[in-house]
């Protein structure tokens, strides 16, 4: 019995129409950029507390307040939607957080419900390049008793180069102080009550190249205060799904035709997935064999020279020998990601997926609320990718191959 050349798996990587794919790395939109904003105060106490709202504001635009009061939680305006609340943040009062995306016609001011005549203190910052959609890609608060500094908590950014807020708020009964923030971090709206007891808002903020956890910023005062610390991820507009390095299956080894079924086996080389999208939706990796035009969904014989092989032309001849479709599996048994945000996606196929079949696969499924930024295999084994060769296969002519196109799908949704 001759020698066959090698059976060949190539991928071809193409765009479903209900799919998402891209075919490299795609990082988020650009950068998001501060813009500006507008503090107010109550002085010795008011009803309401009116920001006005942050000149150049456009529509798109996203807005984050922050609201510190002596009374009980603020009445937000239409279209405010909270992000972070606590009441008695180490204070009789409350803190809360919000934001609002820009529409085409913004008023000259937003006016909080404070239930009462108190002092209260807020600001305004106003974001562009933010994610419409998702714009809140995780938050976090904290409260710290009475002290000169205060760390705020760690949120995990979903996206390359997002724009992280750190916020002080605080109480300061007596004497003004001054507080400072982490010199790290960039100075936003800072606003404090003019009256004892001294309500104050310090937001500053940075841009986190990675996705991944945040450091703690700290901020300080000249005298003691009591805090209410606040972090909030946003996501840059413009992020979406990829193959940072796409599936792919290796050359399997060639055989020698006995007349006997054989079973030949290569390691499925390991690839990685990214989701800059921020939208927590999930997502999976689907492959199935392509049977488009010029595109064989199973093993069969195949041109691969430009000049042609003898009698044949580059291609798929008319009536070459094939396979039968399910010859083709993966088995992803003790693969793992590693290296994204959230919670790791899982690959599906440690019982065996067949490949060169019309319907998808499910190879790998990232959870919804989970499996954010780029997540990279590993552990995939060396008998993983398997092809049965048939009693049948028959001898091709020189410089001919055994080749089948994959089409690999990445989707949202788990």
């Amino acid at each position: 019995m001759r020698p066959l050349p090698n059976l060949r798996a190539v991928l071809a990587l193409a765009v479903a129409a209900c799919c998402f794919l891209l075919l490299a790395a795609q990082s988020a939109g650009a950068a998001i950029t501060y813009d500006a904003g507008t503090t107010n105060q109550t002085g010795a106490g008011a009803n309401n507390l009116f920001i006005a709202t942050p000149t150049g504001t456009a529509a798109g635009d996203v807005m984050i307040a922050t609201v510190n009061t002596v009374g009980a939680l603020p009445g937000a305006p239409a279209g405010w939607n909270a992000i972070t609340s606590i009441t008695s943040p180490g204070w009789t009062g409350a803190v809360v957080t919000y934001y609002k995306v820009a529409g085409a016609s913004e008023p000259g001011f937003y006016g909080w419900s404070l239930g009462a005549s108190v002092r209260a203190a807020g600001a305004i910052a106003t974001f562009s390049g933010v994610d419409n959609t998702y714009p809140i890609a995780d938050s976090n608060s904290a409260t710290v008793g009475s002290g000169s500094s205060a760390d705020t908590p760690s949120v995990s950014t979903l996206a390359s180069n997002s724009m992280v807020i750190a916020n002080a708020t605080y109480q300061r009964t007596g004497t003004a102080t001054t507080v400072f923030r982490d010199g790290s971090t960039i100075a936003g709206p800072n606003a404090a009550s003019t009256s004892s007891p001294r309500e104050g808002v310090y937001t500053s903020y940075f841009t986190q190249a990675s996705a991944g956890a945040t450091p703690a910023k700290r901020f300080t005062s000249t005298s003691n205060v009591l805090w209410q610390m606040q972090t909030i991820a946003l996501t840059p507009a413009g992020g979406s799904y990829s193959f940072p390095t796409a599936p792919d299956l290796p050359n399997l080894p060639s055989l020698t035709l006995d007349g006997s079924k054989q079973t030949l086996t290569a390691a499925m080389p390991n690839f990685s997935v990214d989701d800059e999208s921020g939208s927590k939706s999930g997502w999976n990796v689907t492959v199935n064999g392509d049977g488009s035009s010029g595109k064989s969904p199973v093993f069969a014989r195949y041109c691969p020279n430009v000049g042609g092989c003898g009698s044949d032309a580059q291609g798929y001849p008319a009536g070459g020998a094939s396979l039968a479709a399910g010859s083709l599996a993966l088995d992803t048994t003790g693969a793992t990601f590693s290296g994204g945000v959230g919670t790791a996606p899982a690959f599906q196929c440690a019982s065996s997926c067949t490949l060169d079949v019309a319907s998808p696969a499910k190879v790998v499924a990232g959870a919804a609320g989970g499996a954010s930024a780029t997540w990279t295999s590993t552990g995939l084994g060396a008998s993983s990718v398997s092809l049965v060769a048939p009693t049948t296969l028959r001898a091709l002519p020189t410089a001919e191959v055994y080749r089948v196109d994959l089409l690999w799908t990445l989707a949202t949704g788990p």
